[in-house]
């Protein structure tokens, strides 16, 4: 058994050609091992704290 972890780093949610193309390329893995499992963590639906450009500045002045 195989295990993937993808990463959806797209704003786009639905609309996102990068996610499209993330989801043929798992498709055709799972075409070929079907015991293929993949763990996915959306970036913008897990919760995680905001972390812009302010926060990155006042992290590189350390």
């Amino acid at each position: 058994m195989t295990t993937l972890l993808h990463i959806n780093a797209s704003a786009r949610g639905e609309n996102s050609q990068s996610r499209a193309i993330a989801t043929t390329f798992i498709d055709g893995l799972r075409a070929k091992d079907s015991s293929l499992e993949v763990d996915t963590i959306d970036l913008f639906d897990a919760g995680l704290p905001d972390f812009g450009t302010h926060a990155a500045a006042a992290k590189l002045l350390r």
